[in-house]
């Protein structure tokens, strides 16, 4: 019998949500041998240490704490390559460049790099889920289940702020089909006003995990410049991927 029960359980509960990316009460119960009422103690134990939480299907998924965790162990090994990686995109294009983690459905920008008087874009540490008004958010919705997917479009909380941004259903779902068929995504500069994002996914085994990301202001721009921002950022990324980030 183990000497510490209750941390055993509970790092048991860390595990399978890892695995599984989300659980019920009810699918934790049939994989743990606990009663409800020590399961529920555990889980309210975890979840005021922000090690768990819920999402917006209401299943349990590992929480801010275990995120900014993950995030600080990746980024102690991975940071020279990323930081290194988004200074070469910004100084060949000369603009803006972003590092999009996605960690349980959140987007957060960890890296950054403006290039002077470049456009900022999404803030380094915020987290969002308003998938529906970022390239790289229209990745993430092509890598998901169309059913998920659905759930994500109709739940997925979008400041007031830039409610009026939302691209119409149509629109939303070309973007995510483009997407999925071709690995990148370019919003053409029609969600935000003079501005022009481009992103790519960077994967691991399948799963996005990362996109890197560039903004500029305008929205106009020569087929050739378009293309070689592009190709600059699919070589970056496939770079990336196969250091296994």
């Amino acid at each position: 019998m183990s000497s510490a029960p209750g941390l055993e359980s509970g790092l048991r509960i860390l595990e399978i949500l890892r695995e599984l990316e989300e659980a019920s009460f009810l699918q934790l119960k049939q994989q743990l041998d606990l009663s409800p009422a020590s399961l529920s103690r555990y889980l309210k134990t975890l979840s005021n240490n922000e090690c768990v939480e819920k999402n917006e299907r209401q299943h349990y998924v590992l929480g801010r704490t275990w995120r900014r965790l993950q995030s600080s162990l990746t980024e102690t090994h991975f940071e020279p390559i990323i930081a290194t990686a988004l200074e070469d995109v910004s100084s060949t294009l000369g603009i803006t460049s972003l590092w999009i983690r996605i960690i349980n459905g959140n987007m957060i920008c960890q890296h950054k790099r403006t290039v002077p008087e470049g456009l900022a874009m999404q803030d380094v540490g915020s987290e969002r889920t308003d998938y529906m008004i970022h390239p790289w958010g229209f990745l993430f919705l092509a890598s998901q289940k169309e059913d998920y997917r659905r759930f994500l479009i109709e739940n997925a909380s979008v400041s007031p702020l830039f409610h009026d941004y939302r691209p119409p259903s149509e629109v939303l779902l070309h973007y995510i089909s483009e997407a999925e068929n071709e690995g990148i995504s370019d919003d053409l500069g029609t969600i935000f006003p003079h501005v022009r994002r481009i992103a790519v996914p960077i994967l691991r085994e399948g799963k996005m995990v990362a996109a890197i990301a560039v903004g500029m202001i305008g929205t106009t721009f020569p087929e050739d410049r378009i293309q070689n921002i592009k190709s600059c950022l699919q070589n970056k990324s496939h770079q990336i991927m196969k250091l296994g980030v």
